[in-house]
């Protein structure tokens, strides 16, 4: 009888051979941490199969013991002529004219993601239907190719008559394959990731993001694990893309991040009240022609601490608040903070003039 080793053994045991270490979840193997064990910066696959096996277990079959290019129940490539291509509308989405336009505008043929499709007969002639990279496809017609990449599904170990029973079996694993590759098995590239590429790529603007939260003591990451973790990238876009008068943006940012430091420097940042702290001092800007004072943020801060505690419990508890006074209402959780906090400074501090309140009510 083989002897229980948990998740956690399996992981520690791997993590031994590296002097480096990182973070091992389910959910992620930081790679970016990982890599620091490479001198050349480049991490083999095989060591990080042997991370996901450490974190799931042993993998159904051993490894490098089948040569898929003798199978032929795996897909196959080839480049096929543009006219041999169709699409059956029974395992592919509607087209979407204005997704090939915004695409279009940013081509890179050295990017392209090679199309899926089944082999089919029609008229005793071979025919690939493609169930992913219908746009993919269109996008490269408007480019003038003669022939596509394909990864197909064949059945040429069929005969033509066998051929014309299967179809409706080709038709069904298309459809199958289409729901797999983009509901089951495609990951989302999580906000995260797709930040640190841009950072990685020399995107300007992420860079200069990256520039601010380092100023702060904060640091992007995934889920929240350290103080100034930042882990919602869709509210740090939005805040950072926040211009001032000038058309700069970032000023907000960079504020809302020292107003979130200042009171509460053990902490992850807290996405809602960061974006509307910025809000609100963009707000102040625009209709008083200045940001509040320093004394402001102290004000206000040392308040949501005594009335509340944690940045967690500041925008809960302005959300419940909000709640119970307009239960009806519709605003975004945003706004709804955002309107709280200015009114809780004009009731509570009063101590200069602010930004008038989106929503009014006695918090």
């Amino acid at each position: 009888m083989t002897a229980f080793v948990s998740t956690k053994s399996r992981i520690a045991a791997w993590l031994r051979k590296f002097p480096r270490k990182f973070d091992v979840e389910k959910t992620a193997i930081d790679l970016r941490e990982m890599v620091n064990n490479y001198k050349d910066g480049h991490i083999p696959i095989l060591d990080i199969a042997d991370g996901i096996q450490a974190v799931i277990g042993n993998a159904p079959v051993s490894r490098v013991s089948i040569d898929p290019r003798k199978s032929k129940r795996v897909p196959k490539f080839q480049w096929v002529p543009i006219g041999d291509c169709y699409i059956d509308p029974r395992f592919q989405r509607d087209v979407a004219p204005n997704h090939i336009n915004n695409i279009e505008k940013n081509i890179d043929t050295r990017m392209i993601l090679v199309p899926c499709a089944v082999k089919l007969v029609k008229d005793g002639k071979p025919i690939f239907c493609i169930w992913d990279g219908g746009h993919t496809t269109q996008l490269l017609i408007r480019q003038g190719w003669t022939h596509i990449p394909l990864w197909f599904t064949d059945v040429d170990d069929l005969s033509e008559s066998e051929l014309v029973e299967a179809e409706e079996a080709m038709i069904g694993l298309a459809g199958r394959s289409f729901l797999a590759i983009n509901k089951t098995f495609k990951r989302p590239v999580g906000g995260y990731n797709e930040f640190m590429i841009l950072v990685e790529t020399k995107d300007v603007d992420a860079l200069t993001i990256m520039l601010i939260l380092k100023s702060h003591g904060c640091q992007p990451y995934r889920y929240k694990r350290q103080s100034g973790d930042v882990t919602h990238f869709e509210a740090l876009w939005e805040v950072y893309d926040l211009q001032n008068k000038a058309g700069v943006k970032g000023t907000y940012l960079a504020r809302a991040l020292a107003f979130h430091r200042r009171h509460w420097p053990k902490a992850a940042i807290e996405a809602e009240v960061m974006r509307p702290m910025a809000m609100l001092y963009q707000m102040c800007d625009t209709q008083l022609g200045h940001q509040p004072s320093d004394d402001f943020d102290h004000d206000l801060g040392q308040y949501l601490i005594k009335k509340y505690g944690s940045a967690e419990a500041v925008q809960e508890g302005i959300k419940a608040s909000y709640a119970e006074h307009h239960p009806n209402g519709r605003d975004s959780n945003p706004a709804q903070v955002l309107s709280g906090l200015l009114n809780i400074y004009a009731k509570h501090i009063n101590k200069e003039s602010v930004a008038i309140p989106p929503v009014r009510w006695n918090v």
